[in-house]
């Protein structure tokens, strides 16, 4: 395979799932990747992968959990920083 970081490509997967319009399949798809170790997450994934929940939620007006994704975003940002 091209990739060997499945959480890479899960996340490969649910953007190309957003680009068809299915963002239920992945919000569904992304919730999986996020529950597995944190050990087969990096930041610019995690990154990533909470600013596409944030976008997801929001369209789908769930904006408490767009909050959440955009914490989680803002949160993981400062800690980058602060390693700098």
């Amino acid at each position: 395979p091209i990739f060997s970081n499945e959480c890479f490509v899960m996340h490969i997967y649910a953007r190309y799932e957003m680009s068809k319009g299915n963002y239920t399949e992945a919000k569904q798809m992304m919730t999986e990747l996020l529950s597995r170790p944190a050990s087969e997450h990096t930041a610019q994934l995690l990154y990533n992968v909470y600013s596409d929940m944030e976008s997801i939620c929001r369209s789908s007006e769930d904006y408490k959990n767009a909050y959440k994704y955009a914490k989680l975003k803002g949160d993981l940002y400062s800690a980058i920083i602060h390693q700098m």
